[in-house]
């Protein structure tokens, strides 16, 4: 049909374009977390995992097709999974050269079954591929780099001024890598937002020379130094450095040492001045069930923010200490959703009797190990073992 008034065809017109409007909006509404998924996968390339050596350029060729095709794009790669030589990573340092728009470099775990001499080389013609981008995310971990590895990518860390999150994790350091790559850091006028450096063996020397860069940089949200054979000396340095460290809301301090008096001091200063903290994992340091009382009670008197607590296998024997542990969590954190207490002499009964407190605040606590109630069972088994012997050998 046709509209022969002016004025009904304007208001016709006008309540069609609103309708598509509303339309639009809603459809806006509804999808716009697809919308944006997709924008993300879009700028983002993963390589395929084939966990195989891939050594020049013509095997690499068919596996980076994508890459080619949005690298005008790109803002994220990930090279993870596969082991390649070093004309495989000068083609793949050629191609991000390209990558104007790059951010994100995850690299790790390129290089197993290489030889240590490998390493290095392939190290530096990564680097130089993405030396000169506004990255923001490095990720180096499962390397075997050593403290030579370090020395290839020092040039890339001192020049990057962008970078916010260095994941180094499991790359073999040991404590002059770690001297090494905090001398680079250091050195960057990056302002950090994170370090993962677990699984390295920094011991005290590494962990000293951390400490000086997480002193200076002030900046650290997430520090992980998980697994590290930190002791007194390293770990009193690295508590000082991170008690200043203002924005943290993540702390990995696990499997190292935290014992006496001026650690726990440090440790009650870190949790007084890092209001923010969300995240704490401080398990597997040994620390006896008197000190963790105190710790504890100083997160339910500063850490209101706390998310998700790990503190595992420390030592705590004393059932009323538990007891006191358990109800500062039911009580003080408003917002906590994790808490592991394995492998501290929390029996059944004890576990029966506040796991259902737990899951009412909805808290995914995991309060025994497997291996407690293996070890339980066999205390059970030996006892009835017991038992049978001592009657038999009566009525014999």
């Amino acid at each position: 049909f046709f509209f022969n008034d002016t004025a009904t065809t304007e208001i016709y017109t006008r309540s069609l374009v609103g309708s598509v409007r509303c339309v639009q909006e809603t459809e806006r509404r509804v999808h716009g977390d697809y919308y944006k998924f997709m924008e993300e996968k879009s700028s983002s390339f993963t390589v395929q995992v084939l966990s195989k050596q891939i050594n020049t350029a013509e095997e690499l060729a068919p596996l980076c097709k994508n890459l080619e095709a949005i690298i005008s794009i790109v803002q994220n790669v990930t090279f993870t999974g596969n082991s390649y030589g070093l004309a495989a990573c000068q083609k793949i340092s050629h191609m991000l050269h390209e990558c104007k728009l790059l951010k994100i470099a995850n690299f790790s775990d390129m290089f197993v079954g290489r030889l240590k001499s490998e390493v290095p080389n392939s190290l530096v013609a990564l680097s130089e591929g993405i030396v000169d981008k506004q990255i923001e995310e490095l990720n180096l971990s499962d390397n075997a780099m050593g403290p030579i590895g370090v020395e290839s990518v020092e040039a890339l860390i001192k020049a990057l001024k962008s970078l916010k999150r260095l994941l180094i994790s499991n790359n073999g350091l040991g404590p002059e890598g770690a001297e090494k790559l905090s001398e680079a850091l250091m050195l960057s006028e990056s302002k950090f937002e994170a370090i993962y450096i677990g699984r390295n063996r920094l011991e005290s020397k590494g962990a000293k020379g951390l400490a000086r860069v997480i002193a200076a940089k002030k900046s650290f949200a997430v520090i992980d130094v998980q697994q590290n054979g930190i002791k007194k000396d390293g770990m009193i340095e690295l508590l000082k450095s991170i008690k200043v460290s203002i924005p943290l809301e993540e702390l990995y301090l696990n499997d190292n040492w935290i014992k006496g008096e001026e650690a726990l001091g440090l440790l009650f200063d870190i949790l007084a001045n890092c209001t923010k903290l969300r995240v704490l994992n401080l398990s597997d340091n040994n620390i006896g069930g008197t000190a963790s009382e105190k710790i504890f009670e100083a997160l339910g008197k500063y850490s209101v923010e706390l998310f998700k607590l790990f503190f595992n296998y420390n030592e705590i024997v004393e059932a009323s200490t538990i007891k006191k542990c358990l109800k500062i969590v039911l009580t003080c954190f408003p917002k906590i959703k994790a808490l592991e207490m394995e492998g501290n002499s929390i029996d059944k009964k004890l576990e029966a009797e506040y796991k259902p407190e737990f899951e009412k605040k909805g808290i995914n606590c995991k309060l025994r190990g497997e291996d407690e109630d293996e070890e339980e069972e066999d205390e059970d088994e030996d006892d009835k073992q017991q038992i049978f012997n001592t009657f038999t050998s009566f009525i014999s």
